[in-house]
């Protein structure tokens, strides 16, 4: 038999709260986890929901949900007892309280999260935290802790969560394994539970992959003047300043735009041109060469899979893939995850240990699948104290990619630098609040009986004299 324990700022109601209104909803790492449950209070009992509150439950003393309350009302449902609905956020809403302004140049993702905690959380702890990853630049602009660790998640391809015991786990995607596995005769689970979904509406199996453009050998583009025209297209974009010619003579080449005066011509990268300061002379050939920049394209297809469901394309665009191979290996990784039917899945169990955001196999001969699982959200809702088992659990699943793609994806970013908001200006804003104090006595009077008196050596004025 298991013991589930509920306690609000310390003190155990759970004898208080309706246990078929109890709902555990663990959502997919960085979402936050949501607890409700209902408390029925008669007039001679005291307890009442406090917002804000710390909420702790315990199912035989492992502690499945740890958070605050963030709102709940009450219904006189049944006279004269008044019934209170309780919704609890876990410990990320708490997180959030602060509104974060840093930049970060060189620092590994260890650091900065130790920095952000140390400083805006010091009662959170980081011991699931290894990330030795260097982050080239990043900045917080008055942002929440999610939305801090959301960015630097981003940049490095990780997910994140804070636990119930107010410690972050920041790691790689699909890196966290559950604790069993789902097998036909496993008995870790309902069996009559078990939903297979396969879905083909993500299906890709030839993959385009371009990329970031990259510089060619030289090429020259030709045309001869007419002793009017001054502006000649180059028909490529140059990666470097092209050298121009006019009758075999070479011209001076400035940029367009940055360069005003003193050359003969002026080369526009964007707009691919060369305009000069005079029209070269009619008949006279002009001669422009550079490198041309032209886009990585690579186009990988997977016969198997398109013998089996017919050809579905998908293109993919990525500036920071900058070499054909890296766009080969791209385009591979992309088949490995998306070259087979999308497969989903849900069951409901009686074992206790199952988190969002872990990897699950389910390998069962009955609905003809082995694969490996991302763990999208869980579901608990508890039996009375007393009962067999503890209560059941709900689990949604999707299909993941594989670690190949995940792995490719990180080795990209990292060849990107993983710069960002280089150019942001942080600002802060401090308010000071300042007060000042003063006093003054009168120790005597002296009466005038007239506004100003007249005499021989001065004028009294009653407030000064003028002699």
């Amino acid at each position: 038999m298991s013991t589930l324990v509920i306690t609000h700022n310390a003190v155990d109601i759970t004898a208080l709260v309706k246990t078929d209104s109890v709902s555990i909803m663990d959502a997919i790492n960085s979402e936050r986890d949501s607890l409700n449950f209902e408390v029925e209070k008669l007039p001679a009992e005291t307890f009442t929901p406090i917002l804000n509150a710390d909420v702790i439950v315990t199912l035989d003393s492992v502690r499945i949900f740890g958070g605050r309350v963030i709102s709940h009302s009450s219904q006189m449902v049944e006279a004269p007892a008044i019934t209170f609905s309780v919704e609890c956020s876990d410990y990320t809403h708490t997180a959030d309280r602060a509104l974060i302004t840093e930049r970060f140049i060189g620092d590994t993702a260890n650091d900065i999260i130790a920095y952000l905690f140390d400083t805006y959380l010091p009662d959170f702890t980081y011991t699931n935290v290894d990330v030795p990853q260097v982050i080239e630049r990043v900045s917080f602009n008055r942002l929440t802790m999610s939305q801090a660790l959301d960015k630097l998640a981003k940049l490095g391809n990780f997910n994140w969560y804070i636990d119930y015991y107010k410690d972050l786990h920041f790691f790689a995607k699909n890196d966290e394994a559950a604790p069993y596995s789902i097998t036909d005769d496993s008995n870790n689970y309902i069996p009559t539970s078990l939903i297979v979904r396969k879905d083909i509406s993500q299906l890709r199996n030839k993959i385009v992959v371009e990329g970031g453009k990259i510089p060619t050998a030289a090429r020259t583009t030709t045309w001869t003047g007419n002793a009017t025209q001054k502006e000649f297209p180059t028909n490529f974009e140059f990666a470097e300043q092209p050298t121009v010619t006019v009758n075999g003579v070479a011209q001076t080449v400035g940029r367009e735009y940055l360069d005003t005066a003193g050359f003969d011509c002026y080369w526009s990268f964007q707009q691919k041109y060369v305009r000069f300061e005079t029209a070269p002379p009619a008949t006279q050939l002009i001669a422009m060469t550079g490198q041309p920049l032209v886009p990585v394209v690579a186009k990988v297809p997977l016969p198997t899979s398109i013998g089996v469901y017919g050809q579905y394309e998908f293109a993919i665009t990525d500036p920071t893939i900058k070499s054909q191979a890296l766009a080969i290996e791209r385009a591979i990784a992309e088949l490995e995850a998306w070259a087979e039917a999308n497969n989903e899945a849900e069951f409901e169990t009686y074992t206790a240990g199952l988190r969002s955001g872990q990897t699950i196999n389910i390998t069962h001969t009955g609905h003809g699948i082995a694969e490996n699982f991302v763990i999208q959200r869980v579901e608990f809702k508890p039996y009375p104290n007393g009962s067999d088992v503890a209560g059941v659990w709900a689990v949604t699943l999707s299909s993941t990619a594989t670690l190949t793609l995940v792995k490719l994806l990180q080795k990209l970013l990292l060849e990107e630098k993983l710069e960002d908001d280089e150019l942001e200006t942080l600002l802060t804003y401090l308010i000071f609040e300042e007060n000042a104090f003063a006093s003054d006595t009168l120790v005597s009077v002296t009466a005038k009986t007239e506004p100003y008196n007249w005499d021989d050596t001065d004028v009294d004025w009653g407030y000064f004299k003028w002699a």
